[in-house]
């Protein structure tokens, strides 16, 4: 089943008890799909993809107990729970790797800081692909200074 026409590119109030509101709340209806849940969460490790499926399940079930809702999008709910366990280890394998694909025309982002000491900074943009790394290099032992004696 489609999403209802009427909720299409809508957001809707989520109670704050139903798991992953944040989710549910922040995205529009029809994105509140198994895909759109992964890239939410920001983490595509295939190891962890199946828990992040049950996770979404048990999300959607709240939802569904939790969230008053009207009939269409109770259906439109339940429907999204009809796959539940459903994924082959090859079809999230290929999931894996069409979040990982970069479009050709974009390049890697990175932010890169080394010994170095960052105090009352702020990323300001931040894309999915984008990566921000902090690098303790190895100090190399100085002598001593001589005392003099």
């Amino acid at each position: 089943m489609l999403c209802p026409q009427e909720y299409l590119d809508k957001k809707i109030e989520i109670k704050t008890s139903v798991k992953n509101h944040e989710f549910f709340s922040s995205n529009f209806v029809n994105n509140w799909t198994f895909r759109n849940y992964l890239v939410w969460t920001g983490d595509i490790f295939l190891r962890r993809i199946k828990s992040y499926y049950r996770d979404y399940q048990n999300s959607l079930i709240s939802l569904s107990k939790k969230q008053k809702m009207d009939r269409d999008l109770c259906e439109y709910v339940a429907d999204l729970m009809k796959k539940k366990g459903k994924f082959s280890d090859l079809e999230l394998k290929q999931l894996r790797e069409e979040l990982n694909e970069k479009p050709d025309d974009t390049a890697e982002r990175c932010v890169n800081i080394t010994n170095s000491v960052v105090t009352d900074s702020n990323i300001i943009l931040a894309q999915r692909n984008s990566t921000v790394s902090f690098r303790q290099s190895k100090r190399r032992r100085e002598s001593l200074p001589s005392t003099g004696k």
